[in-house]
């Protein structure tokens, strides 16, 4: 069973409402980016239309499931051993789009890009995780593995230059973390327009007269789309070919675009959408990357070891860093919530965690199928960043990537059908050193 990949492209047709849970009121918020299990909805909702059964909640995979099981697109698609996993989709005009990581920052007083159009002014956009992690590891006795890492330094103090505090490049001005979205163009980041969000006051009519409610206001947010019709969003669609006739009778996935509704506010006319399937954009090989990701690494130690000739110019082994490009709902062997990823069932339980920049966060959502909200669970927050070292002699270095390889194209974590757990393994944004 071969598992392929493509890019799927929504492109908005009307104003957008997606729910993101932190509503108050009647104020009604929408997500600025469209969940995976939004998609996956709609996608499962058209490949249910054409069921012969009449019932559709005997579709739910906690009943008997539908009596035409061995004909139904549905079920051979979503009752799959693998069934499809949408990603979450980032506006985008182009590439792929992410989330900023935990460890990008801006300036404080002109923050964002500098954009002559939208943000003339701004001082750009840097990331401070491999200068962080070298400090740390030199300047901390107790960091974690440093022996193995520096042992020719191993538990002393070290000589250094100064203290390392992040600053804006331009100005010298305080920074702050960055928030929002980033474009991935042929392995280089670089600047997105951020999706426009409008806020629009109703009044609640009363059905039973007709006329409007006294003291009942409510605020939609939406996501608008362009004059144009150019607001798009990009998602990664994976799926297998055993089922990809079934799947191709509710999304053309040799790149035809399809309609569909989704989101909140459909009797009002909102959230219709066109998805398109296209080949993924090109980008860095896992390789490259990982070998840019330790040179940067490297480079950074060489500045150290110019002023304490303890620290060497380098390190043995391999280190790598995670990047979730969505929640990810990572739990410990107990069932309970997590922190840190559990990397034994892609067999690299070997691989020593060194550092995590990372927040968590409540997820729920809501079933349509079987008409009941979703059990609320913590997860990490997009743009989490880890990092971890595999010492030499543990595995080949072919070995090391083939375990990258699965578990890129696999994910972290629970629900990742639902658009959860996507990674990237030594995202460039990291060591591309990039301000723009």
């Amino acid at each position: 069973m071969t598992q392929q990949t493509l890019q799927l492209t929504v492109r908005l047709r009307s104003p957008l409402l997606v729910g993101d849970e932190s509503g108050v009121g009647n104020y009604e918020q929408t997500a600025d980016y469209i969940p995976g299990t939004v998609l996956r909805g709609a996608v499962g909702a058209r490949l249910l239309e054409s069921c012969s059964q009449p019932d559709q909640s005997a579709h739910r995979r906690d009943h008997a499931g539908c009596p035409d099981r061995d004909t139904c697109a549905f079920w051979r698609v979503f009752g799959a051993e693998h069934p499809p996993r949408f990603g979450h989709a980032y506006s985008t005009t182009r590439g792929q789009g992410f989330p900023f990581p935990a460890t990008a920052r801006i300036c404080k007083y002109n923050p964002g890009y500098r954009h002559s159009r939208t943000n003339p002014k701004g001082h750009g956009v840097f990331d401070m995780l491999v200068e962080q992690f070298v400090y740390d590891l030199v300047s901390d006795p107790r960091f974690p593995h440093r022996a193995d890492l520096l042992p020719g330094l191993g538990t002393a103090w070290a000589a250094l230059p100064a203290h390392y505090d992040p600053t804006c490049p331009d100005c010298d001005a305080p920074v702050q973390p960055a928030t929002g979205y980033y474009l991935l163009g042929n392995g280089t980041p670089g600047y997105t327009p951020q999706p426009t969000v409008s806020r629009a006051t109703h009044v609640g009519i009363n059905r039973a007269r007709g006329v409007a409610e006294d003291a009942l206001l409510f605020t939609l947010e939406t996501i608008e789309p362009d004059p144009g019709g150019q607001t798009t969003f990009r998602a990664r669609l994976t799926y297998d070919d055993a089922y990809a006739d079934a799947l191709n009778s509710a999304l053309d996935l040799n790149g035809g675009a399809r309609d569909f509704f989704v989101g909140r506010g459909r009797s009002r006319g909102l959230g219709h959408v066109t998805l398109t399937t296209d080949p993924p954009p090109d980008q860095p090989d896992l390789d490259d990357r990982l070998f840019e990701f330790n040179h940067a690494l490297r480079q950074a130690l060489q500045r150290y070891h110019d002023h304490d000739d303890r620290i060497p110019e380098g390190f043995a082994g391999t280190c790598f860093s995670l990047t979730l490009r969505a929640p990810a709902i990572l739990t410990s062997a107990g069932g309970t919530p997590a922190l840190w990823p559990d990397l034994h069932p892609f067999k690299l339980g070997d691989a020593r965690a060194l550092r995590a920049w990372a927040r968590t966060r409540l997820v729920g959502g809501w079933d349509a199928a079987a008409g009941l909200p979703r059990a609320t669970r913590q997860a990490v927050e997009p743009g989490a960043a880890y990092l971890f070292y595999v010492p030499p002699g543990v595995m080949e270095q072919q070995v090391l990537e083939d375990h990258l390889e699965k578990l890129e194209q696999a994910g972290l974590g629970a629900e990742r059908e639902r658009g959860y757990g996507q990674v990237t393994i030594c995202a460039p944004f990291h060591y591309a050193g990039w301000r723009r």
